[in-house]
């Protein structure tokens, strides 16, 4: 893998993890969501009117299929040189998804607990970036066979927990 394209998935990766912490408000004062009264309203109004085919429930269990069409691509006993391009395409895929189910969390009605959704999606955010710098280790060429291969089980492993994390999100959001 060339550096400019480790570069382009970290960017990715660090743009996706700010986006959640941002829109999540993790950091108080630094949410989408800081803005009160009227202007709440007036965006909270638009957000569902702006809301259309690409957040329905038919088009997310068709992202979902193609989130799991591309995970089975991953074999964790591959060789390092195929499986972390492999990893790195499931990431951006399920990057790309969680960014419509966080638009969906944000057009639940309002009153909905959000809390689960929120934390299901920071740690989703957390074991994406936790598979693609692993991804990025195992394609290293200086290191052992054994150390990319232990890289590679733990990318695995990242985006089993991340793929629980979207199954979570996607019951809680199904229907709202």
């Amino acid at each position: 893998m060339s550096n400019t394209m480790k570069w382009v998935i970290g960017v990715i990766v660090v743009l996706v993890i700010g986006y959640f912490v941002w829109s999540s408000g993790i950091i108080p004062g630094m949410s989408s969501g800081s803005q009160t009264g009227a202007a709440n309203a007036a965006q909270s109004g638009a957000a569902n009117a702006a809301a259309d085919s690409s957040m329905s429930d038919a088009t997310l269990a068709n992202d979902v299929a193609g989130v799991d069409a591309q995970l089975k691509t991953v074999n964790p006993n591959g060789g390092a040189a195929v499986v972390a391009p492999a990893i790195q395409k499931t990431v951006v895929a399920m990057s790309l998804l969680a960014v419509k189910l966080q638009s969906r969390i944000q057009n639940v009605p309002r009153g909905t607990d959000t809390t689960a959704m929120k934390a299901a999606m920071a740690d989703l955010s957390v074991q994406l970036s936790n598979a693609s710098s692993n991804a990025v280790a195992a394609a290293q060429t200086k290191i052992t066979v054994a150390q990319a291969r232990t890289y590679i089980q733990k990318a695995y492993t990242a985006l089993a927990a991340a793929r629980v994390d979207l199954a979570t999100v996607i019951s809680a959001v199904k229907g709202k």
